[in-house]
């Protein structure tokens, strides 16, 4: 999947994420320069990194139009992973526990632009 500047993706989990409970996050990504022929713009004190937060919530959110500068406050914050741009695919693992004192049944992902600058775009590929 790919996230672009700003966006996010939300899914429904089969099973929830358990208060207290530990996981492992584990993925491959990479931040790519070039989306459909068009060049993507980083502010010159990024140096061209992109940032993935993954989020719990014990429902759905709603669709949003605007781009965010921060985590909705619903979710749960479980892990933000820093994505090094350096043209190729890289394998990220991480333990992450849940916080939160209900179950989290729906898993978000962000592009987290807003970190790297208020104006930063993006494109940032993800894959199991």
């Amino acid at each position: 999947v790919g996230l672009w500047g700003f966006g996010a993706i939300q899914g429904l989990l089969s099973s929830g994420l358990l208060p207290d409970a530990k996981y492992n996050l584990s993925f491959w990504a990479r931040v790519i320069n070039n989306a459909n022929g068009a060049i993507t713009h980083f502010n010159a004190s990024s140096d061209n990194i992109g940032y993935l937060i993954f989020a719990g919530g014990e429902g759905a959110l709603p669709q949003f139009d605007n781009p965010l500068t921060s985590l909705p406050p619903s979710l749960v914050q479980l892990a933000t992973i820093k994505i090094n741009n350096d043209q190729q695919w890289n394998h990220y693992s991480m333990p992450i526990t849940v916080t939160s004192t209900a179950q989290l049944n729906y898993i978000s992902v962000y592009n987290a632009g807003w970190m790297v600058s208020p104006d930063s775009s993006n494109f940032i590929l993800i894959d199991d």
